[in-house]
């Protein structure tokens, strides 16, 4: 795909003075006959219109496909956010009991933040699965235990479905 924007910047024209450039070619095409005639433009019209057409075309493509770049750009993080909220939200369908027990103490205590031993396999599963982190990397004063958090997209939605957890309350975890 053609790059518009480092053929601009080898030109030294800011992809923004297109508006202007589409614009005043954009009025010599399209504007009715009798106002181009009052500007003094007819003849000028009359002759190069090809070559204004052109230009007209060129500049609205280049400054639309900076627009879209840039708002792509901004865009892309959002729905690449919102995506990977969507896939992680699918992780919490599809917990075992033991991580279901574990997040239920978070939903029945009504508190993001649990002391775990950091040796504890279902707390470092839901770590790596983005349910949970570490919050802290000091540990409790003769303790191998570290305070845990949910992640608050997950306690959010855990709040909004309890029921994904039902099946794990009331469990004995071994630690």
């Amino acid at each position: 795909m053609f790059d518009f924007s480092k053929l601009l910047s080898a030109l030294k024209i800011a992809p923004y003075a297109m508006v202007g450039v589409a614009i005043s070619t954009g009025i010599a095409l399209f504007a009715p006959a009798a106002f181009v005639s009052r500007l003094g433009l007819d003849t000028l019209v009359g002759t190069y219109r090809p070559w204004i057409g052109a230009t007209f075309l060129v500049s609205t493509v280049v400054f639309l496909s900076f627009v879209s770049g840039r708002a792509g750009t901004m865009l892309w993080p959002i729905v690449l956010d919102r995506w990977n909220v969507r896939q992680l939200r699918k992780e919490l369908h599809c917990l075992s009991l033991p991580e279901q027990s574990l997040v239920a103490e978070f939903v029945d205590n009504e508190t993001t933040t649990q002391c775990y031993f950091i040796g504890d396999g279902v707390v470092g599963g839901l770590v790596g699965k983005g349910i949970l982190y570490r919050s802290s990397n000091v540990g409790r004063p003769g303790s191998t235990s570290f305070d845990h958090n949910i992640q608050p997209w997950a306690w959010k939605y855990l709040r909004q479905h309890p029921d994904l957890v039902a099946a794990g309350r009331g469990r004995e975890r071994d630690v």
